[in-house]
Order: structure tokens, then C-alpha cells, then sequence
């Protein structure tokens, strides 16, 4: 059976598609439409890069849950991967409801679902209250389910990597982390579908962080060494106070890429 990601549009999405093809299998993508009016600032993805991997390729909005649930139609696992502190809480919270219902539509067997790890403690955060809402339901719906809770994640083209390194968190950025690579984060979820024998019926919670703690002020440094140059986007209030958050890595989480600060040249992906 098919497995169909979603959110192509963020480098961990695109990062599982390019995981998933050599597998072998079919290989689903749903890329978001640009808005009719041509309005709006949201990163588009190219459905052709995606139709020339060999995947197959569903264009729509992720609100319209007709159009989904026709695009889901015998898949077992949905990679749900869209979502990026950047983004409008609400917008977010709309469409993972959306794609979640569709999956039940359509019978989907199985849902990974990206979150972070400071979901588990909101606070006032407007963003992490959306994730921590996000993750319910998933716990509620009838389907197999997988949250992966990752560290403060980095990538080449995401726009959270982007204005870290332009500065956009301050100078001297309270906050620490266990920054991870979004290969790593990308392979979680790819290996969350991989199993399909087990039996997952349980909702399952999956912590997903690098093996180094830097200050957010340290990994800002270390970006802005190996991120092409940018002016950088103003955060918006949710992600700036994530950024400057101390989030600590559980004890069981998994990964193996983080910021490793002793030998950063590599360009990041």
C-alpha cells in the first residue's frame, strides 16, 4: 500500500520523499496550491520535481478535505510533516484536522504526525498549544499513530535556519537546545512507516533530538557560519520564545546528527 507525505513544502517533508523512493513502493506527495488570488507569502513546492522522482503527485489545498480524502484513497501510512514554528498556528492547526480526517475517510491505517518537543509544555506559546492540540488528535483518531516530538530542527531552505542565522533570535539569545539535523528527523518518520507488520495500535510518542546541547546564542553562531547569507524575516512571538526556551532531550530519544559545533563546515541540507 501506498504511503503519501505531506508537507513537501518543508524541508523535512521533501528530505522523506527523497528517503522513500529508493525503497521501492508508491510513493504519494500532496503539494499545496498557490492561493487563487495570488496572494499570500507560503513556501510552494514544484510538482514536477516530485513527479520526476517517480512519485505521484496530488495538487490541492489542504483545507479542501474531499480533494485529500480522494488523494489518500488506499494509503496506509500518511506522512503528516507540514509545520514549521514560522507559521500561523491556526492555518496549521486547520489543515492537520483536515488531513486527519481525511485519512480516516479514506481508511489510512497508520499516522506520523511532526511536533516538537516542547509541545508537551505549551505554556502561552500559541504555536506549541497548536502542536499540543495536533498531537490529541492523532491520539483520538482510529488510526495507528506516531508523533515525532523533534529538538529544534535545521535544514538547508527552512526559514526557521534562515533567520536564526540572519540574527533574528538577538544578540546573545537566551535558551539551549539539542539542535538536530532534519535528515535525521526525515528518517524517523520514513522508518515510522517502514515497520508495517507491528502491531502500532497504541498511540505512540517518539522524542527526536541531537546528541550535543548548545545555547541558542552558540547555535546561531554556528549557523550563520554555514547558512548562505540572507536578510533575515523577523520571528514571529511563538517562535522567538521557543528559540529562547531551554528545552532539555529526554532520556529515551533517538538521534544521532545534531549540531556538532567542533566541525560544522559541512553545508547543511
Amino acid at each position: 500500500m501506498p504511503v503519501m507525505v505531506v508537507g513537501v513544502e518543508n524541508v523535512v517533508g521533501r528530505r522523506a520523499v527523497e528517503l522513500l523512493v529508493p525503497r521501492g513502493g508508491e510513493v504519494r506527495v500532496f503539494v499545496q496550491a498557490a492561493a487563487p488570488d495570488g496572494g499570500g507569502e507560503e513556501r510552494l513546492a514544484d510538482p514536477d520535481t516530485f513527479r520526476a522522482m517517480g512519485c505521484k503527485v496530488a495538487h490541492g489545498f489542504l483545507d479542501d478535505e474531499a480533494h485529500l480524502e480522494t488523494a489518500l484513497e488506499q494509503v496506509h501510512t500518511v506522512l503528516l510533516l507540514a509545520g514549521r514554528p514560522t507559521d500561523d498556528p491556526d492555518v496549521h492547526l486547520d489543515r492537520v484536522a483536515t488531513v486527519i480526517s481525511a485519512a480516516i475517510g479514506a481508511g489510512c491505517r497508520r499516522l506520523v504526525l511532526l511536533s516538537d518537543l516542547a509541545a508537551s509544555e505549551p505554556g502561552d506559546n500559541a504555536w506549541l498549544e497548536a502542536l499540543a492540540e495536533a498531537e490529541s488528535l492523532a491520539a483520538d483518531a482510529p488510526m495507528e499513530s506516531v508523533v515525532l516530538r523533534s529538538a529544534l530542527l535545521y535544514g538547508h531552505d527552512d526559514p526557521l535556519t534562515v533567520a536564526l542565522a540572519a540574527g533574528a533570535a538577538g544578540e546573545g539569545a537566551p535558551g539551549a537546545h539539542w539542535p538536530i539535523a532534519a535528515d535525521d528527523v526525515a528518517m524517523a518518520a520514513v522508518l515510522a512507516d517502514a515497520e508495517r507488520e507491528l502491531d502500532t495500535s497504541l498511540h505512540v510518542v517518539v522524542d527526536v533530538a541531537g546528541p550535543v546541547r548548545v545555547t541558542t546564542a552558540e547555535l546561531v553562531g554556528a549557523l550563520a557560519d554555514v547558512v548562505p547569507a540572507a536578510d533575515g524575516e523577523p520571528l514571529p512571538p511563538a517562535a522567538l520564545d521557543l528559540v529562547h526556551r531551554v528545552v532539555e532531550r529526554p532520556d529515551n530519544a533517538l538521534g544521532v546528527s545534531g549540531a556538532m559545533l567542533e566541525d560544522f563546515s559541512a553545508p547543511i541540507r
